[in-house]
């Protein structure tokens, strides 16, 4: 057998998840219905072991690469809000970056994902502010 006809079935067997054990997830992220602007996700394994991934939200899609397995994820995005009456920022800012998506779906989340191979080829995420 040759050795690009190896390389060719060894690329086969290791499909999306690549040399590297990781497999690449994408989708798309709403919140209230409304596609996120610009935001980021973060995939964290529940082995401890594993490093968190995180990933940007663009256009309300993001795509990242992961390990197999549990993961706990966090979606965070911010937009322009005023500040409190009277309060300015050290610039003389009257409106500052403020995230808009609420903690139980990032410092408090329960959103999760089992990512593997049966994982569907768009893993989206609906949030919202209920």
């Amino acid at each position: 057998m040759r050795w690009w006809m190896m390389g060719l079935m060894i690329a086969g067997v290791i499909g999306c998840s690549g040399g590297d054990g990781l497999r690449t997830v994408k989708g798309k992220v709403t919140y209230d219905d409304t596609l996120i602007p610009e935001g980021n996700i973060m995939f964290t394994h529940s082995d401890k072991a594993v490093r968190p991934e995180m990933g940007q939200i663009k256009d309300g899609s993001y795509e990242i690469k992961v390990k197999d397995g549990k993961h706990k994820i966090e979606i965070t995005a911010s937009k322009m809000a005023p500040l409190p009456k009277g309060k300015v920022g050290a610039m003389g800012e009257k409106e500052m970056p403020a995230e808009y998506i609420p903690e139980k779906y990032n410092k408090k989340s329960d959103l999760s994902a089992e990512v593997g191979s049966s994982t569907p080829a768009s893993l989206d995420f609906k949030v919202g502010s209920k």
